[in-house]
């Protein structure tokens, strides 16, 4: 049984696009340092004296947000993030909805908006994109692929290489069925193909690159 990573069990992006898609695999929650990191800023913001003095500094930035790293080896298959970089040892594989990485906002709004942007800024999370412990990338629509793939122009030297891990699998959701003004949820998937379908095309795709 493939025994796979997450960052969080009950969050909804992982239990929407992550948890239980595939068979025969088994999920555990791994609390890496940024997750301890963000809960020791969020103990610090109870104290008001310090959430005074502190303001903003208490709080998140993208970087941990959006960042995966654990202090050891953990004993899984795979870690599968959303919208993450990570920046451990482990196999892994990301979900993502806009563009990875997702670490700066004003440089991503630029990005976004046809600004100018300043080139290379996330050279360093692009060659962990890059290598060989990134096993997959998958966006959750034709719309979020572009845009990734518009962005990797900014790093032609490593944009076959992510290009060549990405693949498009939209989120599996309920059909909404009415008859006689009267809705119900189906199981079958929006897609317009079998959820078996949709299973298989996520496994298949995962396995081919362990």
């Amino acid at each position: 049984m493939l025994k796979v990573g997450v960052q969080k069990m009950n969050a909804y992006p992982e239990v929407r696009n992550i948890i239980e898609k595939l068979p025969n695999a088994s999920y555990i929650e791994i609390k890496d340092r940024y997750a301890k990191i963000i809960l020791f800023k969020k103990k610090l913001r109870s104290y008001n004296k310090l959430k005074k003095l502190f303001k903003s500094k208490l709080y998140p930035t993208l970087k941990e947000l959006y960042s995966f790293k654990t202090n050891k080896t953990e004993d899984v298959d795979l870690i599968h993030l959303f919208n993450s970089i990570s920046y451990g040892n482990e196999n892994w594989g990301v979900t993502f909805e806009t563009l990875i990485p997702f670490h700066n906002q004003k440089y991503i709004t630029s990005f976004l908006r046809d600004e100018v942007a300043e080139k290379h800024f996330f050279l360093k999370e692009i060659k962990i994109l890059s290598s060989e412990k990134c096993k997959f990338l998958i966006a959750i629509s034709d719309c979020t692929y572009k845009i990734q793939e518009i962005f990797l122009n900014f790093y032609p030297k490593y944009k076959k290489i992510i290009i060549d891990k990405m693949v498009v699998i939209q989120p599996p959701q309920k059909t909404l069925l009415c008859e006689d003004n009267i809705c119900s949820v189906n199981e079958v998937p929006d897609l317009g193909i079998p959820k078996i379908k949709i299973i298989f095309l996520l496994f298949s795709f995962i396995l081919r690159f362990l």
